[in-house]
């Protein structure tokens, strides 16, 4: 016979069978013995799931330090690649500490593009019990150098007056860099790239349009490396007899190519000239170790090695490698090159044209009476515009 339990309910009385409470709790004890099983995998299962977020967080951290290590490196393309990897290295690894970081400079064969990837073992706190470890987590990022305009004076001297600027027709200009200060008088002047100077306590022009000034400091070199024997626009020797052109008969008997002395360059010219593909490079000590003085229509197009073409060596017209050039045009005068005097001052005085090329020298006087437009091709001294592109 089966007893019986009673159970009240109220006022009634319910009688249970012995044995149904026994299977009662037989089920409850199957129920914590698997609730005992399958704990550690349910603490795995949610521990897996706070360190997934865990890791989703990872990845948005290294990319945001991806993209900022990206522009980091960008100001110093194309010009400078291995400060452009340092930078890029060395924000990167502050902003997450542990990361292996590897930027790419340049980057798909361009010079002004870098790629920087962050990576980092992602933690692990709970999934470890499910015997699953940290992934990899990766984040890159690809930013690019933009150079609208590049540098068309660049001054060495720290004085305020390093770059002089006489305007009294419309002048238009890329950018200008001096590790001095500038001065500008007479009508505004458009500049359409930057106006970089280093001697803080120089006085800015206010008939620089934009006004204002991007603050670089000053450069030990020179954005465009010097004409040496090595680039092939140098001669390892020059002869002593100065050099006088004053018609273009001296053009039939002396083909292209580069010309120096130890003496002094004399170019006058009242008529129509072509130079092209001629550098002239005076050694003499002399301020005006090359003088160049036309009213004619005359067209200079610098000397241009093999490696000019692809972007190599400049193109170079002018280079007194110990005193000064001095350039009037009074005339219609169209120059495309560089211009180098790194221990004395480049004066050009013109009317009008249009003018290509860089002058880098210790102190740049420029002065134009006429319409006058100027491009640079030197290089931007803080890196231009900067964008990320992947």
């Amino acid at each position: 016979m089966f007893t019986a339990r009673a159970r009240q309910f109220g006022r009634g009385t319910i009688r249970v069978p012995g044995m149904l409470w026994r299977r009662r709790r037989a089920e409850r004890g199957a129920v914590a013995v698997a609730v005992a099983i399958l704990l550690p995998v349910l603490i795995g299962v949610t521990g897996l799931v706070i360190d997934v977020g865990s890791w989703y967080e990872t990845q948005t951290q290294l990319q945001s330090a991806a993209d900022a290590a990206a522009l980091a490196g960008a100001q110093d393309l194309p010009n400078n690649p291995g400060s452009a990897a340092t930078a890029a290295q060395a924000l990167a690894a502050d902003n997450v500490s542990g990361a292996t970081v590897t930027p790419v400079t340049p980057y798909d064969g361009d010079s002004s593009e870098i790629q920087v990837t962050v990576s980092k073992q992602g933690s692990v706190t709970f999934a470890s019990i499910l015997g699953i470890s940290g992934p990899t987590i990766t984040a890159s990022a690809v930013a690019e150098a933009t150079h609208g305009t590049g540098t068309f004076i660049y001054a060495a001297s720290t004085a305020c007056n390093a770059i002089s600027i006489t305007s009294s027709g419309k002048l238009s200009t890329t950018t200008l860099w001096s590790n001095g200060g500038i001065t500008a008088v007479g009508q505004p002047v458009t500049v359409t790239g930057q106006v970089d100077v280093a001697n803080s306590s120089c006085p800015f022009p206010s008939s620089l349009t934009p006004p204002g000034a991007t603050s670089v400091g000053t450069n030990t070199g020179w954005p465009t490396p010097l004409p040496t024997v090595a680039q092939g626009n140098m001669p390892s020797s020059c002869p002593s007899a100065s050099i006088s052109i004053t018609s273009a008969s001296w053009l039939t008997s002396n083909p292209p190519g580069i010309y120096c002395t130890t003496g002094t360059i004399s170019i006058i010219n009242s008529g129509n000239m072509t130079f092209d593909g001629y550098e002239f490079v005076s050694e003499s000590p002399s301020s005006t170790a090359i003088s160049v003085v036309t009213s004619g229509n005359t067209t200079f197009n610098g000397y241009c090695p093999s490696s000019c073409s692809s972007g190599g060596t400049p193109q170079t017209l002018f280079y007194a490698t110990a005193g000064g050039i001095s350039v009037t045009d009074s005339g219609s005068g169209t120059f495309t090159g560089d211009a180098f005097a790194p221990y004395g001052q480049a004066g050009f005085t013109v009317s009008g044209g249009t003018n290509t090329g860089l002058m880098e020298a210790s102190s740049v006087s420029f002065t134009t009476s006429g319409n006058t437009s100027v491009t640079g091709t030197g290089p931007t001294p803080s890196g231009g515009t900067v964008k990320l592109i992947g």
